[in-house]
């Protein structure tokens, strides 16, 4: 089960390691043109595109991650951990670790009735 947990979380962050620095570079690269950091200053000591950048900056550090949060707020609001169901996955937690403490097998298969976050419909769930 760990490695399944550890081998999804590799798939979904490893390509965004590796593909966020290059979108980031782009999109400095669009806003800002082909200047260097070694470019002439303006005559207030600024460079001539760095409110642009600035801009670019702005999105790609703040906007970008609070609308990442944002949407994992909105996906994880169907799941929780209340009630029956915490109460449940509490217990099963104990067992496992009560179980693995003493080296036995897993307790046989049990199914119990939980209200689903959001609605009033019933799923059964088995352990």
């Amino acid at each position: 089960m760990a490695a399944t947990l550890i081998g999804t979380s590799s798939l979904l962050a490893k390509p965004g390691e590796s593909l966020a620095p290059m979108l980031g570079w782009k999109v400095l690269n669009l806003v800002g043109g082909d200047q260097d950091a070694t470019d002439a200053p303006a005559a207030d000591g600024e460079h001539a595109a760095s409110e642009p950048r600035k801009q670019a900056l702005l999105y790609l550090l703040l906007t970008l991650p609070l609308i990442t949060v944002g949407i994992q707020l909105v996906l994880w609001s169907a799941f929780s951990l209340k009630g029956a169901y915490l109460r449940h996955i509490t217990q099963r937690v104990k067992e496992l670790e009560d179980g693995s403490a003493e080296g036995s097998e897993m307790q046989p298969q049990h199914a119990m009735q939980v209200d689903l976050p959001g609605g009033s419909d019933k799923a059964m769930l088995s352990e």
